[in-house]
């Protein structure tokens, strides 16, 4: 499928050919033109993948093995799929173990990270993607433990 322009909406040559002859005359191209842009606007936003920045604590630490959820995750006590908008499955996130979008040694960075701030009740902040995913759970690209204490800048 290839795309081409038409008056400035980009549109595909099949979804083109099968609207043209549903709508003949001019009176049809211009809503072509006025339908094609909306369906291409709802795809991109609804296609967008999002990375957010999520504050929280970490609930609770799994370890899988096979391959399950990317071998690793955490339990965020933040709401990602409500409160931050992210198509996760759940508010768990994996740091990718295996290996698959990650480095394995900087999987396990994370990881180990998580479990510091689990074991000494630390607060962290975590960017979440739901570009990447291990069973429907969102990736964590990045987790910072927070200080304990509020410093002014």
């Amino acid at each position: 499928m290839t795309v081409g322009e038409r008056s400035g909406v980009f549109v595909t040559e099949h979804a083109c050919a099968s609207a043209r002859t549903a709508i003949p005359g001019e009176e049809g191209d211009i809503l072509f033109r006025g339908l094609g842009a909306l369906l291409l606007a709802g795809i991109a936003s609804h296609s967008q993948a999002t990375t957010e920045i999520a504050d929280g604590a970490i609930a609770r630490t799994l370890v899988a093995d096979g391959g399950r959820f990317g071998g690793c995750m955490a339990h965020l006590d933040v709401g990602l799929q409500a409160g931050l908008g992210l198509d996760c499955a759940s508010n768990w996130v994996t740091f990718s173990c295996t290996g698959v979008h990650t480095d394995t040694a900087s999987a396990q960075r994370l990881f180990d990270s998580a479990l510091v701030a689990f074991v000494t009740n630390r607060r962290v902040r975590v960017w979440v993607t739901d570009e990447k995913k291990h069973n429907g759970h969102c990736y964590a690209s990045r987790i910072d433990l927070l200080p304990t204490q509020v410093f002014a800048d």
